[in-house]
């Protein structure tokens, strides 16, 4: 009589632990502001974790980020996650409120256009750490961190 009550306690236990996991999963994103734009807003904020960028299916979320190769400071983008939720490509693009008679100058940085593409559903997390690849040892000078979520 006795095991049987505590057999039935620890299955209430798990009972109740593996309903209340799946209610967390349904709310962990509950409480976050939501972005729906087509463009994620790095330069608005450092560190967003209380946003959640929505991007559906084979849609592309763009942002920009001035980067200087010259001086050894590239963006490393790591994503958190699963890989295949997103995909990503960059290029440098030339500033458009710059005069186009003026030249480029040698050393000069440029923004670099960010296009991410929603791939599967999922939620990943995008750190963004704005470093020196040859200083390993160093902290970055930048860091943001964005969730990216993909839905149908």
């Amino acid at each position: 009589m006795k095991k049987n009550i505590i057999v039935s306690l620890i299955v209430l236990i798990l009972i109740t632990t593996f309903v209340g996991a799946l209610e967390k999963n349904k709310e962990d994103y509950k409480n976050y502001n939501i972005n729906k734009s087509k463009t994620l807003q790095v330069d608005k904020v450092i560190k967003n974790n209380d946003m959640i960028n929505i991007l559906k299916l084979n849609e592309e979320m763009e942002f920009k980020l001035y980067e200087n190769p010259s001086t050894g400071y590239l963006w490393e983008i790591t994503i958190e996650g699963e890989k295949d939720i997103i995909s990503y490509t960059s290029e440098f693009v030339k500033d458009e409120n710059l005069d186009e008679k003026k030249p480029l100058i040698c050393g000069e940085g440029m923004d670099k256009l960010y296009k991410i593409k929603g791939m599967k559903e999922g939620n990943v997390k995008l750190k963004l750490e704005l470093k020196r690849s040859f200083e390993k040892d160093k902290e970055a000078i930048q860091t943001r961190e964005y969730i990216v979520k993909v839905e149908k």
